[in-house]
């Protein structure tokens, strides 16, 4: 998969931050944000991810136009960068900038109706805002606000915390090899993928045959975590792989397939996979061990589950060819609803 198609996935997929006004600020009592360490201090920096959220039902874009907060600034935090950019360097366009802002812009600029004072990580443990910052390198840019002390003390970069330590974080448990490999969903995941392989391999290829390239499913290699969630049902992520299998004419290229698949156990034991129209988060795709810029994304650490007001939520760090950032998706028995996030690169 190319960085360029990764990026227009990205573009589909993420209505990014979406501009908070379009939400009404009663729909929620608390606010997430992610940690990000400053890449040049290590300093502990929060962004903000949306919220009030848009009611299970409704889609992402019903209540207006989404536009990405990390590239659209708001006119006041637009100003206050450009005077910081003349006093830096007024020729430095494109060089690295850090502008300190007011911690009340940062949420003017989310929609805030206020500044969150604190945030409160899973432990529980509270952690103080001591101003804003916007940040832009070659890689691209956000707003945040800043936490006393450094990322390495708050916690793991790409986790997320609340304004009111409601979330509630879900360990995950490993699902044993021989359960996941004999799951049916398994099976019909990977038999849709090899049929659609076969019909669009281009004639003036030399495709590998698909049973090939999956092997047999009890030889795949990779792990499923299973989250337990708090109405007795199940979430499960399966990631996987086959053996690299040689591609002729492409030297030492070895092809293999990756799978990702969602699954839904309910309480009563019933089992589905969780539909994907996206195709970004459960998925069967081709890749190469020589993919070195265009490999397909990957979660860059465990993602991490959490119940927020009554409703089931994966949020995660990912890194996928020149692109990498965070993600925030809404589970649902039937489906994946993709929420927003951060995205650097190209």
């Amino acid at each position: 998969m190319s960085a360029h198609l990764l990026s227009r996935r990205w573009a589909a997929l993420l209505p990014a931050l979406a501009l908070a006004s379009t939400f009404t600020a009663s729909a929620a009592a608390a606010h997430l944000a992610v940690l990000h360490p400053d890449p040049q201090t290590g300093q502990a920096l929060l962004l903000p991810l949306p919220l009030p959220l848009p009611p299970a039902g409704q889609d992402v874009g019903a209540s207006g136009k989404l536009e990405a907060l990390q590239d659209m600034l708001a006119p006041a935090v637009e100003a206050a960068v450009q005077a910081c950019r003349v006093i830096a360097d007024p020729q430095g366009e494109d060089k690295p900038l850090r502008c300190p802002l007011p911690a009340a812009l940062v949420a003017a600029h989310y929609g805030l109706a206020t500044t969150p004072t604190e945030w409160r990580d899973r432990r529980g443990r509270r952690h103080a805002v001591q101003g804003g910052l916007y940040f832009s390198d070659a890689a691209g840019g956000a707003v945040a606000f800043v936490l006393a002390g450094r990322a390495a003390e708050v916690g793991d970069a790409g986790t997320v915390l609340s304004s009111d330590g409601s979330a509630r974080f879900l360990r995950p448990h490993a699902v044993p090899a021989a359960a996941w490999k004999a799951w049916p969903e398994l099976a019909a995941h990977t038999q849709a993928w090899a049929r659609d392989y076969t019909t669009h391999c281009p004639p003036a290829q030399r495709c590998p045959p698909a049973p090939k390239l999956l092997g047999r499913l009890d030889r795949l290699r990779g792990g499923a975590s299973e989250y337990r969630l708090a109405s007795g049902a199940r979430l499960q992520m399966l990631g996987a792989s086959a053996r690299p299998q040689p591609v002729a004419g492409e030297g030492a290229a070895r092809a293999f397939v990756m799978i990702r698949l969602w699954r839904w156990q309910g309480a009563d034991g019933r089992a589905r996979q969780i539909s994907d129209e996206s195709r970004w988060f459960s998925s069967v795709e081709l890749e190469s061990k020589s993919c070195e810029t265009q490999c397909s994304w990957q979660w860059d650490s465990q993602p991490e589950v959490f119940e927020f007001a009554g409703r089931s939520f994966v949020f995660g760090a990912f890194v996928g060819g020149t692109v990498h950032g965070y993600q925030l998706a809404e589970v649902l028995p039937h489906g994946i609803r993709p929420l927003g996030g951060y995205r650097w690169g190209s």
